[in-house]
C-alpha cells in the first residue's frame, strides 16, 4: 500500500508560545533559556526584512556574517526540501502508515514535514502538532528528572538505590547492594532484562506499576557489573519510583512541574492521549503491504513503564525541549557549572558523558550516557533500533567528513517507533515521528538522510535501497524462524499423554506471573496471565514440546513485536514428576540467555479446571 503524498512541508514560523514565552527581544537579540541567541523569527528560520541574496553579490557590496549565514541557510533548508520524494520513496518501501519530522540547525528550524496519515482509516494527515508516543526517548528526559533531584542535594549519582528503595537489589548479593542511581541510568548492572513480562500482545502490559523493582531484582546477572552495557528497560521503571520516592510527587507530575512546564510544553504528556484528535493512531503492516489498527503503547501514567517508555509528543514540542537542553549543554560544558539560569536542565556534563560502552570493537567512541547514546562520526548509529536486528549490515554514516560529536537515541513499542539525534557543537536535531511499526525502523533510516543532507556529506547512502533491503528482511523473519524449528523438529514423534494432560496453570519463579493452558477444540490454547487477551494456540512440535510460533499476519494483528525474541521463545516443552505427570514446563523468556525457565504446575488450580 503505497503512502499517500497529500501532505505538504511546513513552512518554519514562531509559535506565539516560542514568541511570548522563549524570546524576550532587545536590539536585535533575545535571550533563550539563559542564553543569549538570535532572533525568534531567525531561530525559527525565518529572516528579518533586508537584502535579498541577489543584492549580496552586487559589485562593491560587502557581504556581512549575518548576510553568509542567511545565504548558508537558504541553501540548508533548499536540500532538505529537494530530498522530499525520496523521503516520500523510503516511506513507501517501508510500508509507513505516517509521520512526522523536523530539523533543526544551528538553532534555527530549518525544515519541518509529514507523510501520509495519522488516521489511515479517515484519511487525516499528521502535521508538526500531532502526538505520537516517544517510546524509549523518554529515558532522557528520567534522567534529567534525576539531575534535578541531584543539583538539589535530593539525590547522588553514585547513591545505592537500595538507600532509597530497601527491597531493590534482594537476590543479587553484594553487586545489588552497590548498584547505584547511575548504573540503572547507564544499562551497566550487568542484569539482564526480563521483557517477556511486558511485550507480550496487544501493548498490554502483565504486570503493575509496583511490580517494577520485583522484575528488576529477577533478572538474571548476564554481564560483569559496571563492565558490561545489557539495555534494562526495568532499570528506568525503577528510577521513577525513586524520583517518586525522593520528591513526593507522582513521576508525571513531577516531569510537568520541574520541566515540561518551565518550557512551556503544552502537547507533552505521560497521559493517556487516545481520545485526543489530533493523536497518532497505531497501526502494523500485513504482508500484503496493508495497515491493520492496533492498540497504542499502554505505558504512561501509572504503568510499569512510565519513566522507560510513557512520554507522548509532537515535533514541534520536542525540537523546542531538544534545543533547550543543547543550550543548557553548550553552557555548562562552556562554563564548567552544572546549572543554567533559567533552565530546568541540570548536571548536564554528567548526563551526557560516556558511563557504559556499547562496541569494544570500534576506533570511535559508542557509548551510553544517562538516557542518551552517544558516537563520533563517521560511524555506525542506529544500533537500538528495528534495522540492527534485522541482520542488516548497517552503514556507516558521515564518510569523508570531519568528525562530529552525536547524540541520539531510538524509541519503539508496538504501533510506535520514534527517535532523536542531536548535534551539540552546530546545535544540530533531528525529529523523527511514527504512530505505526513499518516493516523496518523507517524513522531512523530517515533520520540518517536528514543528518546527511543538512551536514551536506560527500559520501552517500543508499537509504532507498536500505529501506528496500530492510524490508525485504522483516517479511523473511517469521519464514525463518519457521525454517529454524523445523530443521530442529524429530519427525513422526506423538505426545506422551491425552492433551488433557498437559492442562493446568503453571507458575513462573517470579511471583504473580503464570501460563495457563487449556483444551481447545482439537489443540490447546497457552494464555499468559490466564488472560483472553493473551491466549495462543499451541501446536504440537514433538515429544512433549508444543509451538506457538504465529505468522507475520498474526502477529501484526495482535501488535506483537516477532524482532524482539528468536524462534527458541516459541516453544514450550512441558516435563514430568518422578511420578510421571506432567508438573512443569520450561520457556526460554530471556533473548540474552538460551537457558530455559521452569513453570511449575499449580496442583490446586488443576483440580479446579
Amino acid at each position: 500500500m503505497g503512502i499517500p503524498s497529500s501532505t505538504q512541508i511546513e513552512e518554519p514560523r514562531p509559535s506565539s508560545r516560542e514568541t511570548e514565552a522563549l524570546v524576550g527581544s532587545s536590539g536585535g537579540t533575545s535571550v533563550t533559556i539563559g542564553l543569549v541567541t538570535e532572533t525568534a523569527a531567525k531561530i525559527e528560520g525565518i529572516e528579518e526584512s533586508g537584502p535579498c541574496v541577489s543584492d549580496m553579490f552586487k559589485e562593491d557590496t560587502v557581504t556581512t556574517p549575518r548576510q553568509t549565514r542567511q545565504t548558508e541557510v537558504r541553501a540548508d533548508t533548499e536540500r532538505l526540501k529537494n530530498i522530499r520524494p525520496l523521503i516520500q520513496k523510503i516511506c513507501e518501501e517501508s510500508c509507513s502508515s505516517g509521520l512526522s519530522l523536523g530539523v533543526l540547525h544551528q538553532g534555527q528550524v530549518l525544515y519541518r514535514d509529514n507523510f501520509g496519515h495519522r488516521d489511515v482509516e479517515s484519511k487525516n494527515p499528521p502535521d508538526s502538532n500531532t502526538l505520537y508516543s516517544i517510546n524509549s526517548m523518554t529515558k532522557a528526559l528520567t534522567a534529567a528528572a534525576i539531575g534535578i533531584l541531584v543539583e538539589e542535594g535530593v539525590a547522588q549519582w553514585n547513591k545505592p538505590v537500595q538507600e532509597v528503595l530497601p527491597e531493590f537489589g534482594d537476590g543479587h548479593g553484594d553487586i545489588g547492594r552497590m548498584i547505584t542511581i547511575a548504573d540503572l541510568l547507564s544499562h551497566r548492572s550487568g542484569i539482564a532484562s526480563p521483557d517477556t513480562f511486558f511485550f507480550q500482545d496487544n501493548n498490554e502490559l502483565l504486570l503493575e506499576k509496583h511490580d517494577a523493582i520485583r522484575a528488576f531484582n529477577y533478572g538474571k546477572q548476564r554481564g560483569g557489573f559496571r563492565d558490561s552495557y545489557i539495555y534494562n528497560n526495568f532499570g528506568y521503571a525503577v528510577i521513577a519510583l525513586l524520583i517518586e520516592k525522593l520528591s513526593g510527587q507522582d513521576f508525571g507530575t513531577f516531569l510537568r512541574h520541574r520541566i515540561l512546564d518551565l518550557l512551556h510544553l503544552e502537547r507533552t504528556t505521560t497521559d493517556d492521549v487516545s481520545t485526543d484528535a489530533n493523536a497518532g493512531r497505531c497501526y502494523c503492516v500485513l504482508e500484503d503491504h496493508s495497515f491493520c489498527r492496533v492498540p497504542g503503547p499502554r505505558v504512561g501514567t501509572g504503568s510499569l513503564l512510565e519513566g522507560a517508555a510513557g512520554i507522548k509528543s509532537t515535533v514541534n514540542d520536542l525540537l523546542h525541549l531538544y534545543r533547550a537542553f543543547l543550550e543548557a549543554v553548550e553552557d555548562q560544558t562552556q562554563q564548567g557549572t552544572t546549572s543554567t539560569d533559567g533552565s530546568p536542565f541540570k548536571q548536564c556534563p554528567t548526563l551526557i558523558r560516556g558511563h557504559s560502552f556499547l562496541d569494544g570493537a570500534s576506533l570511535r567512541e559508542n557509548a551510553y550516557g544517562l538516557g542518551w547514546i552517544r558516537c563520533q562520526l563517521p560511524g555506525v548509529v542506529g544500533k537500538q533500533g528495528i534495522n540492527a536486528r534485522l541482520q542488516m549490515d548497517l552503514p556507516v554514516i558521515g564518510k569523508g567528513a570531519p568528525s562530529r560529536f552525536c547524540l541520539y537515541h531510538e524509541g519503539l513499542m508496538p504501533g510506535s517507533s520514534s527517535n532523536v539525534y542531536a548535534f551539540p557543537e552546530t546545535m544540530t536535531i533531528i525529529v523523527v515521528l511514527q504512530s505505526a511499526n513499518s516493516l523496518n525502523d523507517c524513522p531512523d533510516w530517515i533520520a540518517q538522510l536528514l543528518i546527511e543532507t543538512v551536514f551536506d556529506f560527500p559520501e552517500k547512502n543508499d537509504w532507498l535501497e536500505l529501506a528496500r533491503a530492510s524490508a525485504r528482511s522483516a517479511l523473511a523473519l517469521v519464514p525463518s524462524m519457521k525454517v529454524k524449528l523445523d530443521n530442529g523438529r524429530w519427525p513422526n514423534t506423538r505426545p506422551s499423554f491425552p492433551l488433557n494432560a498437559y492442562c493446568g496453570r503453571y507458575r513462573s519463579p517470579f511471583r504473580g506471573f503464570y501460563l495457563e493452558v487449556s483444551q481447545h477444540e482439537d489443540g490447546l490454547l497457552v494464555a499468559f496471565q490466564g488472560l483472553p487477551s493473551q491466549s495462543n494456540v499451541l501446536r504440537h512440535y514433538h515429544f512433549d514440546t508444543f509451538t506457538w510460533l504465529m505468522t507475520h499476519d498474526e502477529a501484526a494483528r495482535r501488535a506483537r513485536l516477532m524482532v524482539n525474541f528468536p524462534a527458541d521463545f516459541y516453544l514450550l516443552r512441558f516435563g514430568m514428576s518422578i511420578h510421571g505427570n506432567i508438573d512443569r514446563l520450561y520457556w526460554i523468556i530471556e533473548n540474552t540467555c538460551p537457558e530455559p525457565t521452569t513453570f511449575l504446575k499449580d496442583l490446586a488450580v488443576q483440580e479446579t479446571l
